[in-house]
């Protein structure tokens, strides 16, 4: 059979099979198929990916701190003397001053507009400023995050974002990824050599996928209002799990 023909088949099999491949559930397959043939060789070249389901076992949370005064002056101070409240209360329970830092802070003017009647616009008037402080506190134990939440609150807090998870061993989940979307490429590869009637050959190239490294988090979001609401105890905090995906395109020699 010439190449020309083999290509044909193997394309207008590659639909028929495309059922039997989405019920890989370990490492499903994605994207393309295709049949390379030129006067150097030929190649299958596939792409698959494979996902892992991690536990998280560390946090981060952000605090923010905003108050509001007559003078800038008054609003910096009063920002100040909130946001050291809190980091101090941070530090006293043993959370490493490494793993607390103030990631911006705002001041700015709070307006009031009245209608002028003679010019018929919006006067703008300066009634007061406002101080907004961002706190982001890192490498927290999962099973800490309500606690920590409840005390910065009570600390003077006034706004709770995230958590944020991530895991330790994400590294190790991503290469049990790797391993298992190149072990799907093959499984891929070979059904479709099957279809064509010839044989699967070894690797000849390999291409890795972006590995999305914002897969190390998940996030959900938590206000400061829900972490107060049980007064005589902290919010209980569910991390579940993350998934981590890997990718490849892979081009197996056609024997």
């Amino acid at each position: 059979m010439g190449a020309k023909v083999l290509k044909v088949l193997v394309f207008g099999a590659t639909a028929a099979l495309a059922m039997a491949l989405a019920a890989c559930t370990q490492a499903p397959a994605a994207g393309p198929t295709s049949v390379v043939v030129s006067e150097t060789g030929s190649a299958i070249t596939v792409t698959a990916q494979s996902e892992v389901k991690a536990v998280p076992d560390k946090a981060s949370i952000g605090l923010s701190v905003t108050v509001q005064a007559d003078t800038s002056e008054e609003a910096q101070a009063q920002a100040a003397e909130a946001s050291n409240a809190v980091t101090a209360q941070l530090k006293a329970a043993g959370i490493d001053e490494k793993d607390i830092q103030t990631d911006w802070t705002n001041l700015s003017p709070i307006y009031n507009y009245n209608y002028d009647a003679k010019t018929g616009e919006d006067v703008e008037t300066i009634i007061g400023y406002e101080s907004d402080t961002h706190i982001v506190v890192s490498g927290l134990e999962v099973d800490a995050v309500g606690d920590v939440m409840q005390m910065a609150v009570e600390a003077g807090a006034t706004g709770v974002d995230g958590p944020s998870y991530y895991c330790s061993d994400y590294d190790a989940a991503y290469q049990e990824a790797l391993a298992a979307a190149m072990e799907a490429s093959r499984e891929k590869a070979q059904v479709v050599a099957d279809a064509g009637n010839v044989g699967l050959g070894q690797v000849i190239n390999v291409v890795e996928g972006q590995q999305d490294m914002g897969m190390k988090y998940a996030s959900t979001g938590v206000y400061a209002e829900e972490a107060a609401m049980d007064s005589e105890g902290s919010m209980d905090v569910q991390a579940g799990e993350v998934t981590v995906t890997a990718q490849v395109t892979v081009s197996y020699a056609i024997a």
